[in-house]
Protein backbone atom coordinates (compact mmCIF):
# COMPACT_ATOMS: atom_id res chain seq x y z
CA UNK A 1 0.00 0.00 0.00
CA UNK A 2 1.42 3.30 -0.72
CA UNK A 3 1.50 6.20 1.88
CA UNK A 4 2.59 9.10 3.37
CA UNK A 5 4.56 11.14 1.28
CA UNK A 6 5.07 9.09 -1.66
CA UNK A 7 1.08 9.22 -1.89
CA UNK A 8 0.97 12.77 -1.56
CA UNK A 9 3.46 13.63 -4.36
CA UNK A 10 1.65 10.97 -6.44
CA UNK A 11 -1.26 12.51 -6.27
CA UNK A 12 0.44 16.38 -6.71
CA UNK A 13 0.40 14.97 -9.57
CA UNK A 14 -2.65 15.67 -10.80
CA UNK A 15 -2.20 18.58 -9.22
CA UNK A 16 0.71 20.19 -11.31
CA UNK A 17 2.19 17.21 -13.62
CA UNK A 18 5.73 17.32 -13.28
CA UNK A 19 8.58 15.38 -15.10
CA UNK A 20 8.33 10.85 -15.53
CA UNK A 21 5.35 10.58 -12.99
CA UNK A 22 3.28 13.80 -14.57
CA UNK A 23 3.61 12.20 -18.20
CA UNK A 24 2.19 9.49 -16.23
CA UNK A 25 -0.30 11.19 -14.54
CA UNK A 26 -1.32 12.56 -17.92
CA UNK A 27 -1.72 9.43 -19.66
CA UNK A 28 -3.84 8.46 -16.83
CA UNK A 29 -5.80 11.30 -17.11
CA UNK A 30 -6.26 11.31 -21.14
CA UNK A 31 -7.06 7.25 -21.08
CA UNK A 32 -8.77 6.72 -17.66
CA UNK A 33 -12.62 5.33 -18.92
CA UNK A 34 -14.47 7.28 -15.87
CA UNK A 35 -12.63 10.76 -17.19
CA UNK A 36 -13.13 10.21 -20.63
CA UNK A 37 -17.05 9.79 -19.75
CA UNK A 38 -16.70 12.74 -17.27
CA UNK A 39 -16.00 15.05 -19.84
CA UNK A 40 -17.23 14.46 -22.71
CA UNK A 41 -20.81 14.57 -19.92
CA UNK A 42 -19.77 18.00 -19.02
CA UNK A 43 -19.28 19.30 -22.91
CA UNK A 44 -23.09 17.46 -23.64
CA UNK A 45 -24.12 19.34 -20.69
CA UNK A 46 -22.56 23.07 -22.39
CA UNK A 47 -24.35 21.91 -25.36
CA UNK A 48 -21.44 23.88 -27.24
CA UNK A 49 -22.46 25.43 -31.06
CA UNK A 50 -20.15 25.43 -33.89
CA UNK A 51 -19.93 29.19 -33.64
CA UNK A 52 -19.20 29.27 -29.66
CA UNK A 53 -15.81 30.35 -27.75
CA UNK A 54 -14.84 28.48 -25.79
CA UNK A 55 -12.43 28.60 -22.84
CA UNK A 56 -11.42 25.31 -20.61
CA UNK A 57 -9.75 25.84 -16.68
CA UNK A 58 -6.80 22.81 -16.37
CA UNK A 59 -7.34 21.35 -19.77
CA UNK A 60 -4.55 18.48 -18.44
CA UNK A 61 -3.63 16.26 -21.34
CA UNK A 62 -5.64 18.00 -23.75
CA UNK A 63 -8.65 15.21 -24.53
CA UNK A 64 -11.96 17.54 -23.92
CA UNK A 65 -10.30 20.29 -26.01
CA UNK A 66 -9.83 17.92 -28.36
CA UNK A 67 -13.71 17.20 -28.81
CA UNK A 68 -14.56 20.51 -28.28
CA UNK A 69 -12.42 21.32 -31.46
CA UNK A 70 -14.52 18.58 -33.11
CA UNK A 71 -17.93 20.32 -32.55
CA UNK A 72 -16.53 23.44 -33.17
CA UNK A 73 -17.33 25.15 -36.87
CA UNK A 74 -16.39 29.35 -36.73
CA UNK A 75 -15.67 29.13 -33.36
CA UNK A 76 -12.53 29.46 -31.37
CA UNK A 77 -11.07 27.43 -28.06
CA UNK A 78 -8.32 28.32 -25.51
CA UNK A 79 -7.02 26.59 -22.84
CA UNK A 80 -5.29 27.57 -19.79
CA UNK A 81 -3.46 25.06 -17.67
CA UNK A 82 -0.53 25.55 -14.93
CA UNK A 83 1.53 22.55 -15.85
CA UNK A 84 4.41 22.78 -18.16
CA UNK A 85 3.78 18.74 -18.75
CA UNK A 86 0.33 19.10 -19.58
CA UNK A 87 0.75 22.18 -22.14
CA UNK A 88 3.54 19.89 -23.61
CA UNK A 89 1.03 16.81 -23.99
CA UNK A 90 -2.29 18.44 -25.07
CA UNK A 91 -0.34 20.30 -27.77
CA UNK A 92 0.86 17.05 -29.32
CA UNK A 93 -2.90 16.01 -28.92
CA UNK A 94 -4.23 19.04 -30.79
CA UNK A 95 -1.58 20.17 -32.93
CA UNK A 96 -4.22 20.37 -36.08
CA UNK A 97 -6.47 22.11 -34.79
CA UNK A 98 -3.92 24.81 -33.36
CA UNK A 99 -2.14 24.74 -36.68
CA UNK A 100 -5.27 25.48 -38.00
CA UNK A 101 -5.70 28.90 -35.44
CA UNK A 102 -8.62 27.00 -34.11
CA UNK A 103 -7.22 26.35 -30.51
CA UNK A 104 -4.91 28.48 -28.37
CA UNK A 105 -3.14 27.00 -25.37
CA UNK A 106 -1.54 28.85 -22.61
CA UNK A 107 0.11 28.38 -19.65
CA UNK A 108 -0.89 29.79 -16.47
CA UNK A 109 -2.83 29.52 -13.34
CA UNK A 110 -6.81 29.89 -12.82
CA UNK A 111 -5.27 32.31 -9.61
CA UNK A 112 -3.35 34.40 -12.10
CA UNK A 113 -6.59 34.88 -14.49
CA UNK A 114 -7.61 38.16 -14.27
CA UNK A 115 -3.60 39.67 -14.43
CA UNK A 116 -3.14 37.10 -17.62
CA UNK A 117 -2.33 39.41 -20.62
CA UNK A 118 -2.25 37.03 -23.41
CA UNK A 119 -4.83 38.21 -26.43
CA UNK A 120 -6.56 35.21 -26.53
CA UNK A 121 -7.91 35.57 -22.96
CA UNK A 122 -9.02 38.86 -23.64
CA UNK A 123 -12.44 38.37 -24.78
CA UNK A 124 -15.73 37.11 -23.72
CA UNK A 125 -16.64 33.66 -23.86
CA UNK A 126 -19.94 31.44 -24.79
CA UNK A 127 -19.14 28.84 -22.45
CA UNK A 128 -16.38 28.39 -19.75
CA UNK A 129 -15.67 24.71 -18.40
CA UNK A 130 -13.36 23.28 -15.79
CA UNK A 131 -13.34 19.75 -15.20
CA UNK A 132 -12.07 18.19 -11.77
CA UNK A 133 -9.50 21.41 -11.28
CA UNK A 134 -12.00 23.31 -8.55
CA UNK A 135 -10.87 21.68 -5.48
CA UNK A 136 -7.12 23.32 -6.42
CA UNK A 137 -8.52 26.71 -6.06
CA UNK A 138 -7.00 28.00 -2.76
CA UNK A 139 -9.18 30.88 -3.21
CA UNK A 140 -12.04 29.89 -5.25
CA UNK A 141 -14.07 33.68 -5.25
CA UNK A 142 -11.19 35.44 -7.19
CA UNK A 143 -11.12 32.80 -9.49
CA UNK A 144 -15.13 32.75 -10.27
CA UNK A 145 -15.19 36.45 -10.27
CA UNK A 146 -12.11 36.41 -12.98
CA UNK A 147 -14.52 33.74 -14.79
CA UNK A 148 -17.58 35.53 -14.75
CA UNK A 149 -16.08 39.06 -16.35
CA UNK A 150 -14.72 36.43 -19.15
CA UNK A 151 -18.40 35.46 -19.86
CA UNK A 152 -20.51 36.87 -22.44
CA UNK A 153 -23.83 38.50 -21.75
CA UNK A 154 -25.26 34.85 -22.39
CA UNK A 155 -22.54 33.04 -21.71
CA UNK A 156 -22.21 29.90 -19.25
CA UNK A 157 -19.84 28.40 -16.90
CA UNK A 158 -20.03 24.65 -16.13
CA UNK A 159 -17.83 23.24 -12.99
CA UNK A 160 -17.51 19.48 -12.82
CA UNK A 161 -15.72 17.54 -9.83
CA UNK A 162 -15.39 13.64 -8.80
CA UNK A 163 -13.99 14.29 -5.49
CA UNK A 164 -12.01 10.86 -5.54
CA UNK A 165 -10.09 10.81 -2.30
CA UNK A 166 -12.41 12.12 -0.07
CA UNK A 167 -14.65 8.94 0.80
CA UNK A 168 -18.21 9.15 1.10
CA UNK A 169 -19.31 12.98 0.57
CA UNK A 170 -22.42 14.53 -0.06
CA UNK A 171 -23.10 15.19 -3.59
CA UNK A 172 -26.03 17.81 -3.01
CA UNK A 173 -23.87 19.78 0.18
CA UNK A 174 -20.89 20.49 -2.23
CA UNK A 175 -22.74 21.74 -5.24
CA UNK A 176 -24.89 24.09 -2.70
CA UNK A 177 -21.52 24.98 -1.65
CA UNK A 178 -20.32 26.30 -5.21
CA UNK A 179 -23.59 27.54 -6.11
CA UNK A 180 -23.12 30.07 -3.35
CA UNK A 181 -19.72 30.71 -4.19
CA UNK A 182 -20.87 31.42 -7.56
CA UNK A 183 -24.09 33.69 -6.69
CA UNK A 184 -21.28 35.86 -4.59
CA UNK A 185 -18.86 36.12 -7.10
CA UNK A 186 -21.36 37.90 -9.81
CA UNK A 187 -22.59 34.75 -10.97
CA UNK A 188 -25.92 33.93 -11.53
CA UNK A 189 -26.22 30.20 -10.54
CA UNK A 190 -28.29 27.42 -11.71
CA UNK A 191 -28.13 24.65 -10.07
CA UNK A 192 -26.38 21.13 -10.63
CA UNK A 193 -26.73 17.83 -12.57
CA UNK A 194 -25.10 14.65 -10.95
CA UNK A 195 -23.45 12.04 -13.25
CA UNK A 196 -24.47 8.46 -11.69
CA UNK A 197 -22.82 6.54 -14.66
CA UNK A 198 -19.28 6.32 -12.94
CA UNK A 199 -18.25 5.62 -9.64
CA UNK A 200 -17.90 8.07 -7.28
CA UNK A 201 -20.47 10.14 -9.17
CA UNK A 202 -19.46 13.41 -10.46
CA UNK A 203 -21.64 16.60 -10.38
CA UNK A 204 -21.58 19.71 -12.26
CA UNK A 205 -22.62 22.70 -11.11
CA UNK A 206 -23.80 25.59 -13.61
CA UNK A 207 -24.18 29.24 -13.65
CA UNK A 208 -24.74 32.35 -16.15
CA UNK A 209 -23.48 35.58 -17.00
CA UNK A 210 -25.66 38.40 -14.61
CA UNK A 211 -24.53 40.79 -17.23
CA UNK A 212 -28.43 40.45 -19.64
CA UNK A 213 -28.40 43.00 -22.28
CA UNK A 214 -32.13 44.81 -22.54
CA UNK A 215 -32.96 42.61 -25.52
CA UNK A 216 -32.35 39.91 -23.82
CA UNK A 217 -34.80 40.25 -21.73
CA UNK A 218 -37.44 41.47 -23.80
CA UNK A 219 -36.88 38.10 -25.84
CA UNK A 220 -37.10 36.19 -22.43
CA UNK A 221 -40.43 37.59 -21.44
CA UNK A 222 -41.87 36.75 -25.20
CA UNK A 223 -40.67 33.34 -24.63
CA UNK A 224 -41.73 32.78 -21.35
CA UNK A 225 -45.09 33.95 -21.90
CA UNK A 226 -45.17 31.89 -25.34
CA UNK A 227 -43.97 28.75 -23.82
CA UNK A 228 -47.18 29.08 -21.16
CA UNK A 229 -49.50 29.76 -23.46
CA UNK A 230 -49.30 27.31 -26.13
CA UNK A 231 -48.21 24.80 -24.02
CA UNK A 232 -45.73 23.81 -26.80
CA UNK A 233 -43.19 21.31 -26.31
CA UNK A 234 -39.85 23.01 -25.93
CA UNK A 235 -38.52 21.53 -29.25
CA UNK A 236 -41.40 22.31 -30.81
CA UNK A 237 -41.63 25.81 -29.58
CA UNK A 238 -38.07 26.85 -30.65
CA UNK A 239 -38.92 26.17 -33.94
CA UNK A 240 -41.32 28.63 -34.48
CA UNK A 241 -40.95 31.55 -36.86
CA UNK A 242 -42.14 34.86 -37.54
CA UNK A 243 -44.97 33.93 -39.87
CA UNK A 244 -45.89 30.96 -37.48
CA UNK A 245 -47.45 33.94 -35.23
CA UNK A 246 -48.53 36.44 -37.36
CA UNK A 247 -51.19 37.64 -39.71
CA UNK A 248 -50.89 38.87 -43.17
CA UNK A 249 -51.13 42.30 -41.56
CA UNK A 250 -48.26 42.21 -39.25
CA UNK A 251 -50.60 41.36 -36.09
CA UNK A 252 -49.79 38.77 -33.43
CA UNK A 253 -52.41 35.68 -33.68
CA UNK A 254 -54.69 34.68 -31.21
CA UNK A 255 -54.70 31.09 -32.59
CA UNK A 256 -51.97 28.96 -34.57
CA UNK A 257 -51.25 25.78 -35.89
CA UNK A 258 -47.66 24.32 -35.87
CA UNK A 259 -46.17 20.52 -36.73
CA UNK A 260 -45.05 18.54 -33.69
CA UNK A 261 -41.35 17.33 -34.34
CA UNK A 262 -42.02 14.08 -32.29
CA UNK A 263 -45.64 13.36 -33.59
CA UNK A 264 -45.60 14.59 -36.66
CA UNK A 265 -49.30 16.27 -36.36
CA UNK A 266 -50.44 19.38 -35.99
CA UNK A 267 -51.15 21.05 -32.90
CA UNK A 268 -53.04 24.38 -32.13
CA UNK A 269 -52.40 26.72 -30.26
CA UNK A 270 -53.35 29.67 -28.21
CA UNK A 271 -51.56 33.29 -27.73
CA UNK A 272 -53.63 35.08 -25.11
CA UNK A 273 -53.12 39.06 -24.82
CA UNK A 274 -49.48 39.20 -22.88
CA UNK A 275 -48.16 36.78 -24.61
CA UNK A 276 -49.37 38.83 -28.12
CA UNK A 277 -48.29 42.15 -26.80
CA UNK A 278 -44.97 40.53 -25.57
CA UNK A 279 -44.18 38.82 -29.06
CA UNK A 280 -45.13 42.02 -30.90
CA UNK A 281 -42.27 44.04 -28.80
CA UNK A 282 -39.92 41.46 -29.19
CA UNK A 283 -40.23 41.29 -33.26
CA UNK A 284 -40.02 44.97 -33.43
CA UNK A 285 -36.71 45.59 -30.97
CA UNK A 286 -35.59 42.49 -32.79
CA UNK A 287 -36.80 43.92 -36.46
CA UNK A 288 -37.38 40.03 -37.19
CA UNK A 289 -38.73 38.90 -40.76
CA UNK A 290 -41.57 36.89 -41.69
CA UNK A 291 -39.03 33.94 -42.24
CA UNK A 292 -37.27 34.68 -39.13
CA UNK A 293 -36.93 32.31 -35.78
CA UNK A 294 -38.68 34.21 -33.25
CA UNK A 295 -36.53 33.12 -30.67
CA UNK A 296 -32.89 33.04 -31.42
CA UNK A 297 -29.56 33.16 -29.38
CA UNK A 298 -27.74 36.72 -29.22
CA UNK A 299 -24.21 35.29 -29.15
CA UNK A 300 -22.99 36.56 -32.05
CA UNK A 301 -21.50 33.41 -33.87
CA UNK A 302 -24.59 31.79 -33.88
CA UNK A 303 -27.22 35.13 -34.21
CA UNK A 304 -30.25 33.35 -36.39
CA UNK A 305 -30.11 30.04 -35.06
CA UNK A 306 -32.86 29.33 -33.18
CA UNK A 307 -32.46 28.62 -29.08
CA UNK A 308 -31.10 24.80 -28.66
CA UNK A 309 -33.41 22.96 -25.92
CA UNK A 310 -30.03 22.99 -23.56
CA UNK A 311 -30.11 26.36 -23.42
CA UNK A 312 -34.18 26.84 -23.39
CA UNK A 313 -33.56 24.72 -20.17
CA UNK A 314 -30.92 26.87 -18.94
CA UNK A 315 -33.06 29.68 -19.53
CA UNK A 316 -36.06 28.22 -17.42
CA UNK A 317 -33.99 27.59 -14.55
CA UNK A 318 -32.63 31.60 -14.72
CA UNK A 319 -36.50 32.27 -14.38
CA UNK A 320 -37.17 30.28 -11.89
CA UNK A 321 -33.63 31.84 -9.78
CA UNK A 322 -35.07 34.76 -10.63
CA UNK A 323 -37.95 34.29 -8.86
CA UNK A 324 -36.55 32.90 -5.87
CA UNK A 325 -37.66 29.55 -6.96
CA UNK A 326 -34.95 26.77 -6.71
CA UNK A 327 -34.06 25.93 -9.82
CA UNK A 328 -33.39 22.41 -9.96
CA UNK A 329 -36.95 21.94 -9.84
CA UNK A 330 -37.66 23.27 -12.67
CA UNK A 331 -37.17 22.73 -16.60
CA UNK A 332 -38.43 23.14 -20.31
CA UNK A 333 -41.26 20.62 -19.19
CA UNK A 334 -42.23 22.73 -16.67
CA UNK A 335 -43.64 25.46 -18.59
CA UNK A 336 -45.64 23.29 -21.11
CA UNK A 337 -47.45 21.85 -17.70
CA UNK A 338 -48.08 25.12 -16.33
CA UNK A 339 -51.17 26.02 -17.72
CA UNK A 340 -52.57 22.57 -18.68
CA UNK A 341 -51.97 21.73 -14.55
CA UNK A 342 -54.42 24.96 -13.98
CA UNK A 343 -56.96 24.25 -16.26
CA UNK A 344 -57.33 20.86 -15.37
CA UNK A 345 -57.84 21.92 -11.92
CA UNK A 346 -60.46 24.30 -12.92
CA UNK A 347 -62.17 21.65 -15.27
CA UNK A 348 -61.29 18.14 -14.66
CA UNK A 349 -61.42 17.76 -18.60
CA UNK A 350 -58.94 15.89 -19.43
CA UNK A 351 -60.08 15.01 -23.36
CA UNK A 352 -59.29 19.07 -24.11
CA UNK A 353 -56.07 19.14 -22.12
CA UNK A 354 -55.14 16.19 -24.87
CA UNK A 355 -56.04 18.06 -27.55
CA UNK A 356 -54.29 21.33 -26.55
CA UNK A 357 -51.04 19.34 -25.79
CA UNK A 358 -51.28 17.21 -28.77
CA UNK A 359 -51.15 13.87 -26.83
CA UNK A 360 -51.97 11.01 -29.18
CA UNK A 361 -53.62 9.17 -25.72
CA UNK A 362 -55.83 10.32 -22.92
CA UNK A 363 -53.82 8.13 -20.97
CA UNK A 364 -50.50 10.54 -21.52
CA UNK A 365 -52.15 13.01 -20.55
CA UNK A 366 -53.01 11.79 -17.40
CA UNK A 367 -49.89 10.63 -17.10
CA UNK A 368 -48.07 14.07 -17.92
CA UNK A 369 -50.47 16.37 -15.19
CA UNK A 370 -50.19 13.15 -12.27
CA UNK A 371 -54.13 13.02 -12.62
CA UNK A 372 -54.04 9.71 -10.53
CA UNK A 373 -51.35 10.80 -7.70
CA UNK A 374 -53.27 13.93 -7.52
CA UNK A 375 -56.86 12.13 -7.40
CA UNK A 376 -55.07 9.91 -4.62
CA UNK A 377 -53.92 12.46 -2.36
CA UNK A 378 -57.33 14.26 -2.40
CA UNK A 379 -59.08 11.27 -1.66
CA UNK A 380 -56.73 10.92 1.32
CA UNK A 381 -57.15 14.45 2.63
CA UNK A 382 -60.59 13.78 2.84
CA UNK A 383 -60.69 10.80 4.48
CA UNK A 384 -60.81 10.54 8.52
CA UNK A 385 -60.57 7.41 10.64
Amino acid sequence: MIGGPIKRHLVDQFRRAAGALGWLAGRVMAERRSNRARNLWTLDLADIQPGDRVLEIGFGPGFALQEVCRRLDRGRAVGLDHSAAMLQMASKRNRDAISSGKLSLLLGAAEGLAGHSAPALNEHFDCIYAVNVVFFWDEPQPVLAALAARLAPEGALFLTFQPRLQGNFDLERLANQWTQLMDSAGLLALGYEAFTAITPPAVCVFARSQRQLLKNDVRDLALFNTSVDSMLRGSDLLQLKVEDVMDDDGAVIEEGTTRQSKTKAGVDFVLTRPAREALEHWILVSGKRSGDYLFTSTRKNTAGKPLSTAQYRRLVKNWAKRAGLDPKRFSGHSTRRTKSSVIYDATQNLAAIQQLLGHKSIASTALYLGVEKRQALNLAKKTEI
